[in-house]
């Protein structure tokens, strides 16, 4: 089919050649863009899967940050609570010999002055049941911060609880 038809004129037969020419370029053209079009859809497919494993590991880091944090805020809450139970501690027992040696000069006095007169042991009595009031205050601080501890011990589970929450994948 590459001979000129002999019914055709030669300038048909030129111009045929020419459109087959075209032609063949055209076919060349297309399939070239095809190759392209291959390469890129391979190139999108390979741009999917990186993408893909970027957010893996963003949500694996976000993983491990929240439970770093958790983590950090526990020992935040821990190291609270023993300062305080420590603060607590010291302050009763600072106050507890306080009141033992009030007391003891108190009774010193009091059994000194029992012997001196009946109106001074009245105001012995006296300091005793401010001492005993005192101890019933202490003892009333105590409750409280007995509370406020119960109370942290609580948001220690809600901290762990929200830890746990948050540790859980999303």
């Amino acid at each position: 089919s590459g001979a000129p038809h002999p019914a055709l004129p030669s300038s048909s037969s030129a111009s045929a050649a020419a459109l087959r020419e075209e032609l063949a370029a055209v076919r060349a053209a297309l399939t070239e863009e095809r190759a392209r079009g291959a390469a890129l859809e391979l190139e999108l497919v390979a741009l999917r899967g990186a993408v893909a494993a970027a957010e893996s590991r963003a949500v694996l880091a976000e993983a491990e940050l929240r439970e770093e944090l958790a983590g950090e805020m526990q020992r935040a809450l821990e190291r609270a609570e023993e300062d305080m139970e420590a603060r607590w501690d010291a302050r009763v027992e600072a106050e507890e010999a306080r009141l033992a040696m009030r007391l003891e000069l108190n009774s010193r006095s009091a059994r000194k002055q029992l012997a001196q007169s009946a109106r001074k042991a009245a105001a012995h009595e006296l300091r005793e049941r401010t001492a005993r009031q005192e101890l019933v205050h202490l003892a009333n601080e105590r409750n409280e911060l007995a509370d406020s501890l119960e109370q942290i011990r609580r948001l220690e589970r809600a901290v762990a609880a929200s830890a746990a929450a948050l540790s859980t994948p999303l």
